[in-house]
Formats: C-alpha cells, sequence, structure tokens
C-alpha cells in the first residue's frame, strides 16, 4: 500500500515512495562521481575470472548508476504537470522565475571559480572563455558554464534541461487539451525517441549529456504517469524490466564490440 500524509504547504498528498526514489538516486549520483568500487586488476586476460568482476563494475557504473539523473528529472515533471494544472499557469511562471534566478546565480559562481582556480595561475585559459555574442551565451547558458580542471563539465547543464522541460511540459499540458494531441503527439515523442537512442546507439555517434534531446522523452512519459498510472501499475513494470535487461544486454554487447555508446540517450536508460 502506498503510504501518503499531507503535505502542510500545498496540502496534497505527499508520497514516500518518490522520496525514497529520490533517495536511491542521490545514492546512484554519488557512486558514479565518487566511483568507491574500483576492481583495478592486473592481467586481465579474455579468460580471467577477475574479468567478470571487473565487467561487473563497468555494468554498474554505467547501466545503473545513470539511471538517476533522467529519473530525478522525471520525478521533476511528474510533480510540476500534478502542480501545474492544480495552481494554474501562473504556477509555470513563478517556476521558471526561481529556476532561472537559481541557474543565473550557479553560472556566476561556477565562472568565478573557474577564473580563481584556472585562469589566475594562466591567463591565458580566460581567453574566449565568456560569451562574446548571443549564439555563444546560448550554449555557455546550456552548458552550465566553463569546465573546471579535475571535475571536468559543469554538473549545471541539470538546470537548464530542466528549465528546457519546464517549457516543454506546460506546452504539452496545454495541447493536452486535445485528446488527438495527448495520444498522437505522446506517443510521437517516446516511440520517436527510441528511435533516435537506438540509431544513434547502433552508429556509434555522441550525444552531449547536456543536450535536450536526451530528455525530451520524460515530458510525456510524466504526463502519462500523472494522468494514467494508476491503470497501468500491474502491467507496465513488468515490460519496463524485460526493456531494461534487454537494452541493457545491447548496450554491453555493444560496448565490447568497441561503438562508444551515450550517457543518457539510450533506451536502457530511458
Amino acid at each position: 500500500m502506498q503510504s501518503e500524509t499531507d503535505n502542510a504547504e500545498t496540502g496534497t498528498p505527499r508520497n514516500f515512495n518518490i522520496d525514497l526514489i529520490k533517495a536511491i538516486c542521490i545514492s546512484l549520483v554519488l557512486i558514479w562521481h565518487l566511483e568507491p568500487f574500483d576492481i583495478s586488476i592486473p592481467n586481465i586476460t579474455a579468460h580471467s575470472i577477475n574479468l567478470i568482476f571487473k565487467e561487473a563494475q563497468i555494468v554498474l557504473y554505467f547501466q545503473v548508476t545513470l539511471i538517476a539523473v533522467p529519473a530525478f528529472l522525471l520525478i521533476s515533471q511528474y510533480l510540476y504537470i500534478r502542480k501545474l494544472e492544480e495552481h494554474g499557469f501562473g504556477y509555470f511562471l513563478k517556476r521558471l522565475r526561481t529556476l532561472v534566478l537559481i541557474d543565473l546565480f550557479w553560472l556566476f559562481c561556477q565562472t568565478a571559480f573557474y577564473y580563481m582556480v584556472v585562469v589566475l595561475k594562466n591567463p591565458q585559459a580566460g581567453a574566449g572563455v565568456l560569451p562574446s555574442n548571443p549564439s555563444s551565451l546560448l550554449y555557455f547558458f546550456l552548458i552550465g558554464g566553463p569546465s573546471l580542471p579535475l571535475v571536468g563539465g559543469s554538473v549545471f547543464y541539470y538546470l537548464a534541461i530542466l528549465i528546457m522541460l519546464t517549457v516543454l511540459s506546460t506546452l504539452f499540458v496545454l495541447g493536452c487539451r486535445y485528446k488527438w494531441f495527448e495520444i498522437s503527439v505522446g506517443l510521437l515523442i517516446i516511440i520517436g525517441s527510441l528511435l533516435y537512442f537506438q540509431l544513434r546507439s547502433f552508429e556509434g555517434v555522441e550525444i552531449s549529456s547536456s543536450r535536450i534531446d536526451n530528455f525530451a522523452i520524460y515530458t510525456p512519459v510524466a504526463y502519462f504517469l500523472h494522468r494514467y498510472g494508476h491503470k497501468f501499475k500491474f502491467a507496465v513494470p513488468g515490460a519496463l524490466w524485460l526493456g531494461y535487461l534487454l537494452f541493457s544486454a545491447q548496450d554491453i554487447a555493444l560496448r565490447l564490440s568497441g561503438v562508444p555508446f551515450n550517457v543518457y540517450g539510450r533506451a536502457s536508460i530511458a
């Protein structure tokens, strides 16, 4: 039975299952970034038993922990769509303003930190970091600012993705006033995204993790979960597990054959 209680701020039921999923996802994010499990065994051969443990480690990092970010986005859109229908269009403007301000704040922090730890040591590294035209400004915003040493690319691309998904979800909910739009466009985005992921996987073409085409699929999925999740909670999980296992096996086979695969733009992750 689903455990729920009233949320004092919104008056809507609080779903503790969602809190549990968030806690699991936080753990997965920490495992991905900290990599606490490292099986570095010298002289592994194709017939070594140690290869099994090494492959298990790779599967953990690339087939399990990477589910966390899309899951966070899916939960966020699910809750947003529910609140949007409760509070109306004004909630969209409030949420959009909040997300933009948060994103701008962390962009400033990321850029300031970059100048302190990189540019002060090597002034030439600052050339071309700040955007100089509208297209570079948009790119700077989407990728979350400059890359940091050791850390790599900024994690604040997540905020830009969240802003874009908020806009997409709002437009999708507005369009779903028409039943034909709900079914046709929703299924088109889901099926089209899955086919797109498959095509890119077999071609070995990288989809940058900061691009919206990795995550647009979660707008209609979140909407359908909100609207019809109660009708499918017994039938869908088995199909999802089967699809996850089959597409994960495909990912592993492609990787072993030397074909690079995407971080988030994969059917198994979806």
